[in-house]
């Protein structure tokens, strides 16, 4: 029989019992199924939560979305959009409802565009790999027949559609025999007489980990004692929580909600960490079996810096009671889970969009007696909301009744680093949290570190109108950094007036790097900056010129082209791709990954050398040789197809990537052991020991440019060096700015 998690004992105790159609489903499974099978019911993926998940080691893996419906009452248009039948109300008439296809769809992307690191780029790599996760639909209420009838049959003649539907598994109630569902399981692979050289055991067991997430124990995290004057004064460098922050976490007052501000080091995310794991552990002692526990934020890279300090508190606990994501991501995850359709309409914008699904309260309020509720929330970066998201997660996913801790909301910001420009009160951030809630954390933990100084000088020169400034500061020993080989810090400003900013910065970096700046690990310096394609153009340089591996939040030269090049993605010119291919005597090839990989190489190779000849004539040279061509004959075809390849490489830099660069950022780590070169807004609530800030240009249709450059500085723990490449209008201010903390 198949390992069912949790077990079919533990899932007729739920509160919540599974549909009909759920039940005849796992109980089918039960009979049908051998031990090489595990099947997940409801399982927990960070937000997402789909009803059956199957997974065969060496075969792959199968989400089934359960639908009780009777068929006959829905319609599908001819965009296959579902709809009522017979609404009585025109406002259902005019609604969507959520395609289940789409539904069991979306929780497969996920899981290659978010859940599990390295997919995308494996899928990217090799579209193979897209068919080692199928998305299916079981309908309970309906023959197999009758489902085909509605859902493929009225579209037979659209090839798009049908090459599409047949990559679904579709089921209806005369499926659950035997027989015919293991033939779907092969048609599938996920069950063959050999391992799929696909799905392999570093896959299996990437997405085990997240279908079944570890045990922490106490002995994986780090002791930091509760707040003592006595001890403190005894021993200044031990761990320690301030005061304020022992008050917060282990709350004799048991506060239901409060608000904190925090000034630059005042260790915010440490408290918050402590205090979700605390709230856990005071949820477990009163009996609260499966506690749920939410913790969001804005910047979607915050997550896993948010797991990290979880990971560090000294005590035991079940990582599958934390659910830690973004906004946007967690209401994409709630409105697929309750089957609200979302898309964006023909000629929509950005705006008109957001104000329908992430801004509309109504939406979610009609079904908040649907939604999945959590014990305590939090909501960190609380200066990046919208009022009425705020409103939306305390009022429509936060469980409304019981004792502390139950009903908790935790809101955390700094409204200094307000780069979104969102609303203020005051000189506040205006929230749904009474002002008599609000603390403040006053003690920096970095007082000897001279960044903290320059972030308050910075302050009282930017912002002294604006925002109230940190002057209640007060100093700390560095007792929540222990370990870090903190020091007292080094600052520089630097202007370049160079017409190559790129060979430049470069230079000075890997001056500084090769010198070791103060002692720091290439692991802990971090290049930030406002401008994409510089950063960009700035990445590839440094991995080509010191052959150091890098870590991103964004997309690759590489990965671009090879997404342009990839035989299904229509952009590549026809003559131009098969000149190549054959150029490097990969036209005999039975599948086309390879030589595309080797062209995307090459195109990122070309990219750098047409800008920068003399320094990557040799890069270019060796890998023509590499891939059994020579550099004059590879530039001869580039040359022959000159137009072809300049309007290919206009549509790929101008494609969106937005899917690449969520999977980064939402499986970004600091311990890579590589250097990290991000955009400011994505690296914001993030920390590093050294920092290259590269400034550019302030243009004038920005009015969060100081909060965004305020955000930019304090996201160094020690070394600071800023690089100005062409802002004259903040060149006097910094430049004195930086002088006079250095």
């Amino acid at each position: 029989m198949a390992q069912f998690i949790p077990s079919l004992e533990k899932i007729t105790q739920f509160t919540v019992q599974p549909t009909e159609g759920e039940w005849t489903l796992l109980r089918f499974l039960e009979r049908t199924l051998d031990d090489s099978f595990e099947v997940y019911f409801n399982p927990f993926l960070n937000g997402d939560r789909p009803d059956v998940v199957i997974m065969r080691r060496g075969g792959g893996v199968m989400i089934i979305e359960v639908k009780d419906w009777d068929l006959d009452l829905y319609t599908l248009d001819e965009k296959k959009h579902w709809h009522l039948a017979h609404p009585k109300k025109e406002a259902e008439a005019r609604a969507y409802i959520k395609s289940p296809i789409d539904q069991a769809v979306q929780y497969k992307e996920n899981l290659y565009y978010l859940h599990v690191e390295n997919l995308l780029d494996e899928n990217i790599k090799n579209p193979y790999m897209w068919g080692v996760v199928i998305s299916g639909v079981y309908f309970h209420c309906a023959s197999h027949r009758k489902v085909i009838d509605k859902i493929i049959t009225p579209y037979k003649e659209e090839k798009g559609y049908s090459k599409f539907i047949k990559n679904i598994a579709l089921f209806g109630n005369d499926d659950l025999y035997k027989d015919n569902f293991l033939k779907a399981l092969e048609r599938f692979h996920l069950l063959s007489r050999y391992p799929s050289q696909l799905f392999t055991e570093e896959l299996y067991q990437s997405i085990h980990h997240l279908l079944i997430p570890p045990l922490h124990t106490k002995n994986q995290g780090i002791f930091i004692s509760r707040y003592d004057g006595w001890l403190k004064r005894r021993n200044p460098s031990a761990p320690m929580y301030s005061k304020k922050q022992d008050e917060l976490i282990f709350d004799k007052d048991k506060r239901i909600v409060w608000r904190l501000k925090g000034v630059v080091g005042s260790g915010k995310t440490t408290m918050l960490a402590a205090k979700a794991v605390q709230s856990y552990k005071e949820l477990t002692e009163q009996g609260i079996q499966n506690p749920k526990i939410l913790i969001l934020t804005f910047n979607i890279t915050l997550k896993n810096f948010i797991h990290d300090k979880i990971q560090r508190v000294h005590e035991d606990f079940d990582w599958s009671a934390f659910t830690i994501l973004n906004y946007h991501q967690f209401i994409n995850s709630q409105l697929n889970n309750l089957g609200i359709d979302f898309r964006r309409e023909d000629g929509e914008s950005d705006e008109q969009f957001f104000a329908r699904y992430y801004d509309n309260y109504n939406l979610i309020a009609e079904r908040k007696d649907e939604t999945e509720k959590f014990d305590v929330v939090f909501i960190d970066e609380i200066q990046d909301y919208k009022r009425v998201w705020m409103d939306i997660i305390k009022d429509c996913f936060r469980t409304q009744d019981g004792a502390y801790p139950r009903s908790g909301y935790y809101l955390l910001g700094d409204v200094k680093q307000n780069i979104y420009n969102r609303g203020i009160s005051g000189k506040d951030v205006a929230t749904n949290v009474p002002g008599g809630a609000v603390h403040t954390l006053d003690t920096c933990f970095r007082s000897d570190m001279k960044i903290k100084d320059l972030a308050l000088g910075f302050q009282r020169d930017f912002f002294g109108e604006k925002y109230e400034i940190d002057e209640t500061l007060t100093s700390d020993q560095d007792s929540l950094f222990f370990g870090q080989n903190l020091q007292q810090g080094y600052l520089n400003y630097m202007y370049l007036q160079s017409d190559d900013p790129i060979q430049s910065v470069f230079n000075i970096i890997e001056g500084n790097i090769k010198n070791r700046v103060n002692d720091v690990a290439i692991n802990d310096i971090t290049v930030l900056g406002a401008e994409m394609p510089f950063l960009q153009l700035f990445e590839t340089y440094f991995r080509y010129k010191t052959g150091l591996k890098t870590s991103t939040m964004f997309e690759t030269y590489e990965q671009m082209y090879l997404s342009g090049i990839n035989s299904k993605s229509n952009i590549a010119p026809i003559q131009l791709r098969e000149s190549l291919i054959k150029l490097i005597k990969r036209d005999k090839d039975r599948n086309p990954q390879t030589g595309e990989r080797q062209l995307a190489q090459l195109f990122a190779a070309y990219e750098m050398y047409s800008k920068f000849p003399d320094v990557f004539k040799t890069r270019l040279e060796t890998k023509c040789i590499e891939y059994k061509t020579t550099l004059n004959d590879f530039l001869s075809e580039m040359h022959c197809y000159s137009n072809d390849f300049e309007a290919f490489r206009e549509a790929v830099f101008k494609a969106d990537y937005k899917y690449i660069r969520d999977n980064k950022k939402f499986n970004f780590w600091m311990n890579t052991g590589n250097i990290k070169i991000s955009s400011i807004h994505s690296f914001k609530g993030w920390e590093s020991d050294t920092v290259f800030l590269i400034l550019q240009k302030h243009y004038s249709s920005d009015p969060t440019f100081n909060e965004l450059l305020y955000t930019g500085i304090t996201r160094t723990r020690s070394n600071l060096i800023v690089i100005n490449i062409g802002n004259e209008e903040y060149h006097e201010n910094m430049k004195c700015l930086i002088e006079t903390y250095k």
